[in-house]
């Protein structure tokens, strides 16, 4: 039984194939799609498979990219469910001289997706700035799916 893919609202939806992936764009919106898995009806997987699942995509899409393979230390899965916007304040904690030489002077940078991915200094570099490890639930099929989206946005380095 052969199983075809459709999509709805196709007016604004195009699909261009370039080495970087597939790039989806929807309503001047684009997402690079990269590893795609889709499992037969009703597989389930353990946190440990989804892990492991992880793992070998990471070194897969490092290998096909040219990506440096970096250190992972992923131990545990984010669950959309349990992610709240709860608007607090956001902290970018630096040392007293930097802040007093650079930051109050307004010496400071907004960076963007592709600067991330790709300065100079190694410890810095994020060649996965942008990049989404998704797994859904859909139909009973388990979807998982590496994209890359958030290229309209400034991107100020912190944490919290």
């Amino acid at each position: 039984m052969a199983h075809n893919l459709e999509f709805n609202n196709v007016e604004n939806l195009e699909f261009n194939h370039s080495k970087k992936g597939v790039t989806a764009i929807y309503k001047n919106k684009q997402f690079i799609l990269g590893t795609l898995l889709f499992t037969k009806e009703n597989v389930s997987f353990t946190e440990k498979d989804y892990l492991n699942i992880g793992k070998n995509v990471l070194d897969f899409e490092c290998s096909v990219r040219g990506f440096p393979k970096h250190d992972s230390n992923l131990t545990e899965l984010i669950d959309s469910r349990n992610i709240i916007n709860n608007y607090e304040p956001f902290y970018k904690y630096v040392n007293n001289e930097i802040f007093e030489t650079r930051i109050l002077k307004g010496d400071w940078q907004l960076g963007n997706i592709h600067q991330y991915r790709t300065i100079e200094n190694q410890k810095q570099r994020d060649e996965f700035e942008g990049y989404s490890f998704l797994n859904l639930n859909i139909n009973n099929h388990i979807v998982s799916q590496v994209c890359s989206s958030g290229f309209n946005y400034l991107i100020f380095c912190g944490t919290r």
